[in-house]
């Protein structure tokens, strides 16, 4: 049963990772290009 919790767990993770790289992506394509910081 622990092995499955955890399993449970790592998914989870990874589909929250997975939907923050979409906002952060998104939030990108929305800002305005900024200049490169020398």
């Amino acid at each position: 049963m622990g092995i499955l919790e955890n399993e449970e767990v790592a998914s989870t993770e990874r589909s929250r990772d997975r939907s923050v790289e979409c906002q952060d992506y998104g939030r990108v394509q929305i800002d305005p290009p900024k200049p490169p910081v020398l």
